[in-house]
């Protein structure tokens, strides 16, 4: 005779979880200084620039990582037996502005906001026999209110000497999300779920990197045009909502313990136009910029002054790339045969 299917389920959040840094992660980028000298040629002439894009940014680790299985008894009392993990990052944020920026938003200066999110999840050393069934989103824009949906079903088919039937179950998970002018790239491979979502669209033009946000005519003969600095949408400058969602399945027999970690790598952006520096082009001063730079500093150069030099305004473009890494331990012993 064969036993009656059974199913067992073991769950916990995040914030339950024993994790190498805390849910809520807060973090300091920008400078707050100035940067002054004397220019190498003429050391009669000095130059001072003011730096003031220092801020906090915060990135909020929510959702649900949970471990399931079926068991059945086949009517020999073997156990049929398999396991899937799901872990999804519902209520998963990144903030650049936790605290509104001491000096506002206008034409000529965008505080930091996100334009990416490279999103990492996986396993330190993955179980043995361990696959990635599903992740999600799909590679797609997306737009406005939209919804990250994950499924998986596991079936069991137990017999004996003549077949009885079988046995599945369905599991599933799906929460809205917030990402209006957001694009997501799908890139995971083997184990590892990797994804990146990216800014597509700022005040009515498209966006494919930070000198986008720049609305400039272009300087000729002289003439020096308006250049104003574009809007980005709501949730580049609130919160990114981190749409990802994704199912392993293990091996029955399985009963270690292993890390799993989750590793989001937003990019920052901030722009400002200043007046260029007097002698600001010499090796000394352009030395002084690459010093107060993050990861990368670009200069994009507008007006015409030939009285003076080629070019009088400029906007400076600080870009920070921090990492938000947690990790903690997932014990397969929690369900399954004792």
């Amino acid at each position: 005779m064969v036993s009656p299917t059974t199913l067992m389920e073991y769950g916990w959040s995040f914030l339950d979880a024993k994790m190498s840094n805390p849910a809520d992660y807060e973090m300091t980028i920008g400078s707050s200084n100035v940067e002054s000298g004397v220019i190498k040629d003429h050391p009669e002439w000095d130059y001072s620039i003011v730096h003031d894009s220092l801020a906090t940014v915060i990135a909020m680790l929510r959702g649900t990582c949970t471990l399931r299985s079926v068991l059945a008894t086949n009517s020999d009392n073997a156990a049929v037996l398999d396991k899937i993990l799901m872990v999804s990052l519902d209520s998963t944020s990144i903030n650049p502005r936790p605290v509104a920026p001491s000096i506002p938003d206008s034409a000529q200066r965008l505080n930091w906001y996100v334009d990416r999110v490279d999103i990492e999840l996986g396993f330190l050393v993955p179980p043995e026999g361990l696959e990635r069934s599903a992740d999600v989103p799909n590679t797609s824009s997306l737009k406005g209110q939209s919804q990250s949906s994950i499924s998986q079903t596991l079936s069991v088919g137990f017999f004996g000497d003549t077949a009885t039937g079988t046995y599945s179950k369905t599991w599933s998970h799906s929460f809205a999300i917030q990402l209006e002018d957001f694009g997501i790239e799908r890139k995971s491979v083997g184990a590892d779920v990797l994804q990146t979502l990216h800014l597509e669209m700022s005040t009515s033009a498209a966006y494919l990197q930070p000198s986008d946000m720049i609305d400039g005519p272009a300087i000729w003969n002289g003439t020096l045009g308006s250049t104003v600095l574009r809007t980005p949408p709501p949730a580049a400058i609130t919160n990114v909502d981190i749409p990802t969602q994704c199912i392993y399945q293990i091996p029955g027999a399985e009963k270690g313990i292993f890390q799993f970690r989750i590793k989001l790598s937003p990019r920052f952006v901030f722009h400002r136009f200043r007046t260029r520096a007097f002698g600001e082009e010499s090796p000394d001063v352009q030395t002084a910029l690459k010093r107060t730079s993050l990861d990368a500093m670009e200069k994009h150069a507008f007006g015409f002054d030939p009285g003076v030099f080629p070019f009088r305004t400029m906007v400076d473009t600080e870009i920070a790339t921090p990492d938000f890494i947690w990790e903690f331990p997932i014990d397969f012993s929690k369900v399954g045969m004792p």
